[in-house]
């Protein structure tokens, strides 16, 4: 019976216990299997098979000590300590006479996430923890330390003896509450580490583990090594209440359950399994042997949305927000390209019905957020879901590429009018997000390898014409209203993708060196950028007119001119640079010049690009006419000041202690932009004279080496090195004797970045790409720009560069002879 037709029989009683139990066992197992990879941790491994299987199947998940109730026995033995990436260190170390300790742990910000698996690696000898017990909870009131150690109080009595009692009776788990452990372990006298799958895994803010007891009750405190979590973050609320996949109350005993039950935790279990392909996209292939999406469509989704959407109550509503949160893991399955499907012909049924579908569904949940926000939760995580599945279905909602484009550019027009729907909003940010993102080409229609000759660059062009209008609307809105919202946010992140894919395909055609596709790549550089900034400053002649005659480019070039010349007219220049220093056309101005950089080199029109930047000079020149020089005052200042370096990176080392014999490991820190490294070793650090030691070598190939103990002249506990930006380590031991070993950070500086407003930024760009420029076409390096110039004899270009006037600028004189300036002026 499928889920569509048990929505038609919520009252029927089932028997699904085994159906309850089977999906709640695979759940588990597929939790112990997956989780979010934050940080790996890696264990000490003794073969690289081992170290392989451990660097694929243990996903890290980095959680934060937010109280412990004992002490460390020092500063450097404290508890945050287990949570080290290096497992050599010395760990956990309580102060002298406490054998037990309770730890809560928690993500950095208190978020929610959701603990699969645990591992313990504890202290060798009396002092390394027998066994514990683990705790996963919520706690809804501001974090109070003794409040939670308070709620877990009766197990602190607990010993060893205890412990075997409760695990002897937890041998089949039913439903555990929050205030019962989720997981316990124990260790052995001559094994150090043990891995736990908890036996729930439930989503919560917070985890306690409780070492309950050392191996001998001799033990002056307790040691514990190591302590590391897999599974999922789960920030904000992903869930409306606990929704779990066993059964409770009188369904545990009976096995009986209604149909909405059934329903409900069926559509959990396939909702969870979805999440988990959709967080490990790698693993798509083996998540389809569990799950057949063969003839899944947005029809289906919808039908079953309806028939959900006709019944009353919390619990049917709950059921809705599980199939949107279905809906969007099967994203990426449901938007597969209608490309692919035939389009001649008169459309058939099946397809009509899901165009309807399609269409159906996002009217539906436009309304959803269009309107009121609802008192209860599940309104509010309704309409949380409606927003996200906007946000992220560009892809279903708008199924072929065409009509994304026309949607995206019918929207353009009239985004920044007031007024404007949520559901508009949250569509164009959907839209534009899906073309920044994933498919930048796809709105512009470039073709991914070499064009063929008959390629037309129009429909490029207009497609960054439409954006750039929008731009110079959005400086006119700007210059009113700087705030902006979402929408305008977006529009960059769009231009910035597609100008960067467009610079992108043209140089890789230049680079190529093929005759036609070169050809368009400098088409669309001359007809596009030219333009720009050749109209962008303070006039328009004639023979710039000429040059554009194309009535669409010419169209979009005045209208750039126009707004600019209206905002001179209208604001002080200094409101101008103020104002629309986060716009699209500040940005996309640097983005270009960052771009033409690298175009310098290929063959480009060298001349022409120079001749229309010094437009664009003269535009900055302009609108710093209210300052004395050009370059701004305040920019100047900061960069003549003197800069303090600043920390960029630290990295901390730690050898076993002590350390092993016959060792040669090099380690190599690297920080870009770091100009020193220093050095900071504990003051515990030894190792045995002169065949054992550490070494260090600069980025210029200076080396030091150390031995014996710290602390000496010959090892200092703080040693800076002052050449970046790197700095390599190698520690050597022979194969008798050792010491403690080491301990040290390694602390990366350099020079901050200095802060100049936007407009001296594109100065200084600008100044660097006409320089650049100028250097080309003094070289002669631009094919494109002298293969139509006849050659000049040699004799007359003999007689031109033995001439007073040249000799001098080409044999790199510092300045011309004394008649020169006279023969100039002549001519």
């Amino acid at each position: 019976m499928s889920l569509c037709g048990i929505c038609e029989r919520l009252g029927t009683e089932y028997k699904a216990s085994s159906l309850m139990s089977s999906m709640a066992a695979v759940r588990l197992k597929l939790l112990y299997k997956n989780g979010t990879p934050t940080h790996s941790h890696l264990w000490g491994c003794d073969t690289n098979a081992q170290q392989e299987r451990q660097t694929r199947d243990w996903k890290a998940l980095q959680l934060c000590v937010q109280a412990c109730d004992v002490k460390g026995k020092e500063d450097k033995s404290g508890p945050e300590n287990m949570l080290s990436v290096s497992p050599n260190g010395d760990g956990f170390l309580t102060e002298s006479g406490k054998r037990r300790a309770s730890v809560i742990l928690s993500t950095e910000d208190q978020t929610s996430f959701q603990v699969t698996q645990m591992k313990v690696k504890v202290r060798k000898g009396a002092i390394g923890a027998k066994c514990g017990l683990v705790f996963a909870y919520n706690e809804g009131d501001a974090f109070d330390a003794d409040k939670h150690f308070k709620r877990f109080k009766k197990y602190d009595s607990w010993n060893f003896k205890d412990y075997k009692e409760f695990v002897k009776g937890n041998s089949k788990v039913l439903d555990l509450g929050e205030d019962e452990p989720i997981g316990w372990f124990e260790l052995e006298d001559d094994w150090n580490d043990v891995e736990i799958n908890l036996q729930q895994c439930r989503v919560t803010k917070y985890v306690m583990v409780k070492f309950l007891c050392t191996r001998q009750d001799s033990a002056e405190r307790l040691g514990v090594q190591q302590l590391a979590f897999s599974g999922y973050l789960c920030p904000g609320s992903e869930q409306l209440e606990s929704d779990q996949l066993a059964l409770d109350g009188d369904s545990v005993d009976s096995g009986i359950i209604t149909g909405l039950v059934l329903m409900r935790k069926t559509l959990f279990f396939i909702q969870q399994l979805t999440r988990d392909m959709v967080l490990h996209d790698a693993a798509l292939l083996r998540q389809k042997s569990l799950l057949d999406f063969s003839g899944l469509n947005l029809h289906l989704f919808w039908t079953f949305y309806n028939k959900l959407r006709m019944i009353e109550g919390k619990e049917v509503a709950r059921t809705r927000v599980l199939l949107l949160q279905l809906l969007q893991n099967c994203f990426p399955v449901l938007a597969a390209p209608a490309e692919s499907r035939p389009v001649e012909g008169a459309s058939s049924s099946a397809d009509s019905d899901l165009e309807q579908a399609v269409w159906g569904l996002y009217s539906h949940l436009c309304d959803v957020v269009d309107g009121p926000e609802g008192d209860t939760a599940v309104d509010r995580a309704l309409r949380n879901e409606a927003i996200k599945a906007i946000l992220n279905g560009a892809a279903v909602f708008f199924p072929d590429k065409q009509s994304r484009r026309d949607r995206l550019f019918k929207m353009m027009k009239n985004i920044s009018a007031e007024d404007q729907p949520e559901s508009v909003k949250l569509t164009f940010e959907s839209l534009c997000n899906y073309f920044s993102d994933q498919d930048p080409s796809g709105l512009l229609l470039l073709p991914p390898k070499g064009a063929s000759a008959d390629f037309d660059v129009a429909p490029v062009l207009n497609v960054m014409d439409t954006l750039l209008l929008v731009a110079i609307r959005e400086c006119e809105v700007m210059m009113v209203d700087p705030g902006g919202g979402q929408s305008r946010r977006v529009l960059l992140s769009l231009f910035w993708a597609l100008q960067g894919s467009l610079l992108s395909w043209c140089y890789l055609q230049l680079k190529g060196g093929a005759t036609t596709t070169s050809d368009q790549a400098r088409d669309i550089l001359l007809k596009f950028y030219y333009g720009w900034f050749l109209l962008t400053g303070p006039g328009e002649t004639a023979p710039q007119r000429l040059f554009f005659s194309p009535p669409d480019v010419d169209r979009f070039l005045s209208s750039t001119q126009g707004v600019l010349v209206s905002l001179m007219g209208k604001f002080s220049r200094a409101e101008i640079m103020e104002k629309l220093s986060t716009s699209i056309l500040a940005m996309a101005s640097r983005q270009l010049n960052i771009f033409l950089l690298e175009l310098c080199s290929l063959d480009i029109p060298h001349c022409v690009l120079l001749r229309s930047f010094s437009s664009f000079i003269e535009l900055l020149k302009s609108l710093f006419s209210d300052t004395e020089d050009v370059f701004s005052k305040v920019d100047l200042e900061t960069c003549q000041q003197p800069q303090q370096p600043v920390v960029l990176r630290t990295w901390n080392m730690e050898s076993p202690h002590n350390y092993e014999n016959s060792r040669h490991e090099t380690t190599i820190f690297v920080c870009p932009g770091a100009t020193s490294f220093q050095v900071e070793f504990d003051e515990r650090c030894e190792t045995e004279k002169r065949y054992d030691y550490l070494e260090f070598t600069d980025a210029r190939g200076g080396k030091v080496r150390y031995d014996m103990k710290v602390g000496t002249e010959k090892w200092p506990k703080k040693v800076t090195f002052k050449a970046g930006p790197q700095l390599q380590f190698l520690f050597h031991s022979d194969s008798s004797n050792n010491e403690w070993g080491y301990k040290f950070t390694v602390t990366a500086y350099g020079l901050p970045d200095i802060t100049v407003s936007w407009m001296s930024d594109l100065q200084l760009l600008v100044s660097r790409l006409t320089g650049r420029l100028a250097s080309r076409i003094m070289a002669l390096k631009s094919p494109y720009e002298t293969r139509g110039v006849k050659d000049i004899p040699a004799a007359k270009m003999n007689h031109i560069l033995a001439s007073p006037l040249w000799k001098p600028v080409f044999r790199q004189g510092l300045r011309a002879p004394d008649h020169a300036s006279s023969a100039a002026g002549g001519d």
